[in-house]
């Protein structure tokens, strides 16, 4: 079928619990959350996947908010980062339920600051 899109992914936890999928950067694959991964495997069905065009999946990604209507959480990593603050803003308000979350860590605050990342985390990830 020409609309399918296969990617290659990593899977760990527990397959009944509330599943969670970490995203990477566009310079890198689904390797970048290794250490987050493990953190959240003990409380969630954790998916990593190689985007499109990344690691191990062939393609550019494209347009996926418009077919996403699960809360999406934006971490941005606020004036040392190397990406535009506002981009990421208007990234997240691209979603339907979009959040923002500015972490000042750089673009990497998932591994500079793995604690305040999972916190941001599983706080989005509690129920309201």
């Amino acid at each position: 079928m020409a609309d399918q899109v296969r990617l290659a992914y990593r899977e760990s936890g527990n397959p009944e619990a509330p599943p969670l999928v970490l995203l990477h950067g566009l310079t890198s694959d689904g390797t970048a959350w290794d250490e987050v991964a493990a953190h959240f495997a003990g409380s969630h069905r954790v998916f990593v996947p190689d985007l499109r065009g990344h690691g191990r999946s062939p393609h550019p990604w494209q347009d996926a908010q418009r077919t996403v209507r699960a809360p999406v959480l934006v971490i941005a990593g606020g004036p040392e980062s190397h990406l535009p603050q506002d981009e990421m803003a208007k990234m997240a308000a691209r979603f339907p339920s979009g959040r923002l979350v500015t972490i000042p860590a750089g673009h990497r605050v998932h591994a500079a600051r793995p604690a305040e990342f999972c916190a941001a985390v599983e706080e989005f990830l509690s129920p309201p």
